[in-house]
């Protein structure tokens, strides 16, 4: 049966009310909390017994930006501290063992205050019960080391004998030995210290088709993969079922839920907009949206950048949305009640909070200088130049061809469509439609300068850390530290995960669209698989 998303191994322990607060302390100049940024919809953790709506961090790995330590350059078997060795090893030792009463008494005694103000002990046990699940027995591989990791932090290499993946290791200690940070995501593998071999093309191609069709095998995965270079696919591949009641296969040209994902299309559409001299990034949000959405004192103080950044300080309309009747949110106007209701969290431009709201009034602000509708403006400015045949903000109501059913594991380890989930249709900030071959060519179409101006594309790509946004573009993700340049999104909803990878200097994309968890466990397989191909 596909595994609910917290269950999906390459999930970062960033769950429950505390996640936004989280990620927001560690993006502040000079807290070491954090050290990879990961971003999604607004979506569910499962935790097997209850349902908590947080913010769905995707694991897209963009360099270690927390606290100004730049990219690991050294890799050793056995950390240089003892003693963070000894208690790294035994964290990897209770997640191996996979005794959930155990695990429970572990977070109770060894998680630091700050950990458990958002999860409870039992929570973050649940969390590393899954993490067993999905990738035990790990092996603790090595550590890396780098330039200004904060004291009491450690950086560890593991790999998962199951899955035959990578993991990094972000964890941190305090005085006590109290774990007050903790993150996995998907990892490069220590190639320094590990022959994994050469690959070419073809063996890319066929190690990456053998791991997801174990994973189909086991009712694992589910959806498209592809992987190109230049431009030019060297893979792509459908796997699973599309629809489960009438064993509708996917293929290749499926469409799939994007989850936030449309977010890179709404900052192309400002981006051009900003070219077109018709608005400006530091403009004040209350010049370019119609009346009654925000106050004019915070259309005043947001500025369009802050939209694009996740540093406005707005929230999330999803959180209301999910407690309302869906059928009547149909275009981003029916949101405008819960928007109008919402306060700034926090001075724009002080803080980085991921904010479904400010895409949404993003795509209010595209709508309402260029006189179209949103969903038409997107649709002619965006797909249509990049030649996405298959993308839209499919109208569910209606028969709509080829698109996948989305299907997850409910609280009470059921499997569930997400049809009841969903609005009618998606909104600015994600909930679209599109296929691996279209996210492709919209990758192609960016670096050839189709949809922007060269000046405007590397705006869209490049990090802000002094205006508190150090890993995200405007509606990208980035990894401007890492070795190889990396750009792009995820996207994660119940029965919806997505990710794009564009390297920008060697030429790779990597795009995985899921109608189940488990894209980020294909995306990190391929990051192994392309960095051996180099």
């Amino acid at each position: 049966m596909l595994h609910d998303a917290q269950s999906d191994p390459f999930w970062s322990e960033i769950a429950g009310s505390g996640a936004t607060a989280a990620l927001t302390r560690a993006l502040q100049p000079g807290q070491p909390g954090m050290t990879s940024l990961a971003c999604g919809l607004l979506g569910f953790i499962a935790m097997r017994d209850r349902m908590i709506p947080t913010f769905a961090l995707v694991p897209l790995l963009i360099g270690l930006v927390s606290g100004g330590f730049a990219y690991a350059a050294e890799t050793v078997r056995r950390h240089p501290d003892e003693r963070l060795g000894a208690l790294v090893a035994e964290v990897v030792d209770q997640i191996n063992s996979g005794d959930l009463e155990a695990l429970e008494r572990f977070t109770a005694k060894r998680y630091a205050d700050s950990m458990l103000r958002g999860m409870t002990s039992a929570d973050h046990a649940r969390f590393l019960m899954n993490v067993h699940e999905g990738k035990s027995p790990l092996e603790l591989c090595c550590y890396r080391l780098a330039d200004g990791v904060p004291e009491g932090m450690a950086i560890a290499i593991l790999h998962s004998q199951a899955m035959d993946t990578w993991s990094q290791l972000q964890i941190r200690f305090d005085a006590k030995d109290r774990i007050d940070s903790f993150m996995i995501m998907g990892s490069k593998p220590p190639l320094d210290l590990v022959d994994l071999g050469k690959l070419d093309d073809a063996g890319l191609a066929r190690e990456l088709d053998a791991f997801l069709s174990r994973l189909e095998s086991r009712d694992e995965f589910s959806g498209s993969v592809l992987v190109a270079r230049d431009g030019k696919p060297l893979f792509s591949k459908a796997y699973g079922l599309a629809n489960r009641e009438h064993q509708i296969p996917n293929r290749i040209d499926t469409k799939f839920g994007l989850g936030s994902m449309n977010k890179m299309f709404t900052a192309v559409a400002i981006a051009q907009l900003v070219e077109q001299g018709k608005l400006s990034f530091d403009d004040p949000i209350g010049d370019h949206l119609p009346e009654g959405w925000v106050s004019s004192k915070v259309g005043r103080r947001v500025r369009v950048r802050h939209l694009l950044n996740h540093t406005s300080g707005f929230g999330d309309y999803l959180e209301p949305f999910l407690e309302q009747a869906h059928f009547r949110f149909r275009s981003p106007d029916d949101y405008k009640e819960i928007v109008a209701a919402e306060k700034l969290q926090f001075e724009p431009g002080t803080r980085w909070s991921y904010s479904n709201t400010g895409f949404l009034l993003a795509g209010v602000i595209v709508s309402h200088v260029s006189e179209t509708d949103y969903y038409d403006y997107i649709r002619r400015q965006v797909y249509g130049p990049a030649g996405m045949k298959n993308s839209d903000h499919y109208d569910r109501t209606r028969p709509n061809p080829d698109i996948a059913d989305g299907y997850w594991t409910d609280e009470d380890g059921v499997l569930t469509k997400n049809d009841f989930l969903l609005s009618p249709r998606g909104t600015p900030a994600g909930g679209g439609h599109s296929t691996v071959e279209d996210l492709l060519a919209f990758d192609v179409a960016l670096r050839a300068d189709k949809l922007v101006g060269e000046e405007m594309r590397d705006r869209l790509f490049a990090p802000d850390p002094e205006r508190n946004s150090p890993a995200y573009g405007y509606g990208f993700i980035i990894s401007a530290l890492a070795p190889d340049h990396e750009v792009g999104h995820g996207g994660t909803f119940p029965g919806v995960s997505a990710h794009l990878s564009m390297f920008l200097d060697s030429g790779y994309t990597f795009v995985a669209l899921c109608n189940g968890p488990a894209a980020q466990t294909a995306y990190t397989k391929a990051l192994e698989l392309i960095e051996r191909s180099k």
